[in-house]
């Protein structure tokens, strides 16, 4: 039960970016910094209190990032087509693979990734700390 009520820890990094780029995504390039020093922070916040080790709750901090980020800042600024809306300088929304692939293709990715953090985050046997000396 515990895990549900620190997941919110966990999407501090979202927040912090939607709060830092309501006017708009002036430095998308420079604010991975914060967001990943904020990410780390939570990750080991949530390993202290939780029963989670820290990779565990990066995963799952990472993948709530990727699949929320760009549709709730689309949304927030009222882009067009939100669900497809590209940065044009901002990372991978500059890369030719990633910017030329349909929307869902993308999705699916960021469900993927999503769905990786979100099973590493609930798998009990990878708290290594728990099992020191095997099962």
């Amino acid at each position: 039960m515990i895990d549900w009520i620190l997941i919110p820890i966990l999407t501090a990094p979202l927040i912090w970016e939607l709060i830092n780029d309501k006017k708009g995504d002036v430095h998308p390039n420079n604010d991975w910094l914060m967001r990943g020093m904020i990410m780390v922070a939570g990750s080991i916040i949530v390993s202290l209190i939780g029963n989670k080790n820290v990779l565990q709750a990066f995963a799952l901090s990472f993948g709530l990032f990727f699949l929320l980020f760009d549709y709730l800042f689309n949304i927030i600024h009222k882009k067009p087509k939100w669900w497809s809306y590209l940065n044009t300088t901002a990372f991978p929304d500059n890369i030719a693979q990633w910017s030329g692939s349909s929307w869902y293709a993308r999705l699916l990715i960021r469900l993927i990734v999503f769905g990786t953090g979100f099973s590493l985050y609930f798998w009990e046997e990878m708290q290594v700390w728990n099992y020191p000396y095997g099962h």
